[in-house]
């Protein structure tokens, strides 16, 4: 039986969470404290919960809702049954009677690419990764992010694409104290007092950027510069809009198959 969640399913849930995302227990606290919500949580049903994945609503612009499917687990003894196949197809069935344009998500491995483009899934999600060296240029400010920035955040991010998963202040607060709570960082570079671009820590050591973006290409070199520096490091790994290396999937029911942009999805 597939259905939604409901309050008694909570142990079976957390332990299926457990089996996803094991190795990182401060982030399965901090999700079930701040983002889990029953009516997102699709469950496979036998006995007890044994598989499931979260329909989490995002809008992306120039297409309208979409769903983001996330925590796509199924318990080791209920493997290769099918039952995955079969929640993400109650999933489009869903999205459907609710108006929802596409399902979008990031693959936890490259393997996995493969495996939900049996679904329809196609890779349309791409960033720009490299390691970057430092220099030592500085000329600008860098500070941490702070409550005042979130709307500067906000407008220099969704200016950044055509298609992209849109983002308000909230958003960028949310990320924010996800990322301060788990051991990352968040920083913005100013130009004469005024925000220019932002990046987030995901790690310290090695230095791992995982979203930089700013209003004029001229300033990223110089932001991670700063940030490599302060840090003691040599090098860095930077993930930026726009390049060659897939990062998500998505599958669109009636409308055009963009490419877009999609980062800080609790990936």
């Amino acid at each position: 039986m597939i259905r939604f969640a409901e309050k008694k399913d909570i142990p079976y849930i957390k332990e299926l969470w457990d089996i996803a995302f094991g190795e990182e227990p401060d982030f399965n606290k901090y999700f079930f404290d701040n983002f889990f919500k029953y009516e997102d949580t699709l469950l496979y049903v036998e006995e007890k919960p044994v598989a499931m994945l979260q329909m989490m609503p995002y809008t992306l612009k120039g297409i309208g809702a979409v769903t983001y499917i996330y925590g796509a687990t199924t318990h080791p003894d209920y493997r290769k049954k099918g039952l995955m196949g079969k929640l993400l197809k109650k999933s489009f069935e869903i999205d459907k009677s609710r108006g929802v344009k596409g399902s979008v998500l990031i693959p936890a491995n490259q393997g996995l690419f493969n495996y939900y483009s049996k679904f329809g899934y196609e890779t349309l999600s791409y960033v720009d990764t490299k390691v970057m060296k430092s220099t030592n240029e500085l000329k600008y400010t860098v500070e941490k992010a702070k409550i005042e920035d979130l709307k500067s955040m906000a407008e220099i991010y969704n200016s950044c694409s055509e298609f992209f998963i849109e983002r308000n202040e909230d958003y960028f607060k949310d990320q924010i104290e996800l990322f301060n709570a788990l051991g990352g960082e968040v920083y913005v570079l100013k130009d004469k007092n005024i925000i220019q671009s932002y990046a987030f820590i995901s790690e310290l050591h090695p230095l791992k950027i995982q979203e930089i973006i700013s209003k004029d290409k001229k300033y990223d070199q110089f932001f991670i510069n700063f940030l490599i520096n302060l840090h003691c490091e040599k090098f860095a790994e930077v993930s930026s809009v726009n390049g060659l290396n897939p990062i998500g999937m998505g599958l669109f029911y009636d409308s055009e198959k963009p490419q877009f942009y999609m980062n800080l999805m609790l990936n």
